[in-house]
């Protein structure tokens, strides 16, 4: 990885004897924390955590057969020349899924229709009282009761 100049580069000198591997946790400039994983020399998926909020931009030779999910949803980004501008919230992650294996994971992946009951569930799904502390989730909203 190299980042210079606002752009965040995958995989610019990969060594042709390291044909699989990863890289996990390292930093980009503009504080965006940086994993890769690869596997025949290519990458397989590339986690961008954008930590202040800003904008990403982000160069790699086979961007644009990426699948883009911003925080778990699969989001259309256009990608000009192998550079790709990425946009998120403080603490957004993105993930590009360069092999189809990643799968969205979390409740924010989950569409229902919202229960409007004013009753609160735990995390696994169970209604719980007034006296639990924890996430809860009280018609469709989540939220920490301490």
């Amino acid at each position: 990885m190299q980042s210079n100049s606002g752009l965040i580069r995958i995989l610019p000198a990969l060594p042709s004897a390291w044909t699989e591997g990863h890289m996990h946790g390292m930093k980009a400039v503009g504080d965006v924390t940086v994993s890769i994983d690869w596997k025949n020399g290519e990458a397989t998926r590339v986690t961008l955590t954008n930590n202040q909020g800003q904008t990403m931009r982000v160069h790699y030779k086979n961007l644009a057969k990426a699948k883009v999910y911003v925080d778990n949803e699969l989001k259309e980004v256009a990608v000009e020349d192998n550079v790709a501008t990425l946009t998120g919230a403080n603490g957004s992650v993105v993930v590009l899924d360069f092999d189809g294996s990643f799968t969205p994971t979390g409740i924010n992946a989950v569409k229902t229709d919202v229960a409007r009951d004013g009753y609160m569930y735990n995390v696994s799904g169970q209604r719980v009282n007034d006296t639990y502390k924890g996430i809860v989730i009280k018609n469709g909203k989540k939220m920490l009761k301490k």
